[in-house]
């Protein structure tokens, strides 16, 4: 979907030239040149801690069909109902929610406005949830953008078993979600970014150390979890591994996860990591 076209070498030997993105409509050609700007920057920055390292190449070929198999063709499939007028993401089970349950798929459509704003998450990247009761949680739906969502588009989960209600499909990253939940009952919200800065270190394979004002909740460092194909269990069992008692996670070739008692914890503690990377990353260190 997209593509670097060199027009010409300038005289200090530098490359010139522009870069083409596409995709099915304007909103993922969009998408899709913001990322492989996001892309080059890491590449860029990733020098300062070592380098990028390379994915294996039947790796890089999986994660490419799984997005393009579960992640875009839910977005492109909805911005064409809603040309022809249709509406049909209305989950069937949203006649009688509970209050708290109101309050918890309200809480998750802002915290997901949140994360755009604040340049945390790109198209339809990352997923949210929030733990409803010690049987069921709340989590964003796969592949659709955080700013259409509304409070009927969340889906629960049961965490032990993965059934989910309504004719919504849950974030393929359900699991990672679920495998945090059993193992930390202290934890009742967790956020999954693919956000700049903890990128470098993901495509880096490195730990990031962590500045002296964010010691006391993220402790010396933040770990790096192994690599696993987006929605796999190796990719949850690794992250929820490398996640230990922490607040945040390195994903490798992936992107990050940050929890916390709440869900405004979690966004917090999200923003947080992503303040210490960038300014471990330009602190010359």
């Amino acid at each position: 979907v997209g593509c670097l076209v060199l027009t010409g070498i300038d005289e200090t030997g530098t490359g010139m030239g522009y870069t083409v993105t596409m995709g099915r409509n304007l909103y993922e050609a969009i998408t899709a040149m913001t990322v492989l700007e996001k892309n080059a920057e890491v590449t860029i920055l990733a020098d300062r801690i070592g380098g990028a390292k390379p994915l294996n190449r039947l790796e890089a070929i999986l994660m490419r069909k799984v997005y393009i198999k579960k992640y875009s063709k839910q977005e492109a499939k909805v911005r064409e109902e809603e040309a022809e007028g249709l509406d049909v993401r209305i989950n069937e089970s949203s006649a009688n929610y509970e209050q708290h349950e109101k309050d918890m798929r309200q809480a998750l459509v802002d915290c997901g406005k949140r994360l755009v704003e604040t340049g945390l998450v790109q198209g339809t990247w990352g997923n949210i949830s929030v733990r409803l009761d010690d049987k069921y949680m709340l989590v964003t739906p796969s592949g659709l953008d955080y700013l259409r969502l509304g409070p009927d588009d969340m889906v629960k989960v049961e965490i032990a078993t993965m059934k989910y209600d309504g004719n919504i499909k849950p974030t393929s990253e359900k699991g990672l979600h679920a495998e945090v939940y059993k193992r930390r009952p202290d934890v009742n919200a967790v956020v999954h970014t693919h956000s700049k800065y903890l990128s470098v270190f993901a495509a880096a394979e490195e730990d990031m150390p962590v500045l002296e004002e964010y010691q006391g909740i993220f402790g010396e460092k933040v770990a790096l979890a192994a690599y696993g194909l987006p929605g796999t269990d190796k990719l949850s069992k690794n992250t929820a591994d490398a996640l230990g008692d922490n607040f945040g996670v390195i994903m490798s070739h992936h992107g990050m996860a940050s929890c916390g008692a709440s869900l405004d914890e979690a966004f917090e503690n999200c923003r947080k990591l992503e303040e210490n990377g960038k300014a471990f990353l330009f602190s010359g260190k």
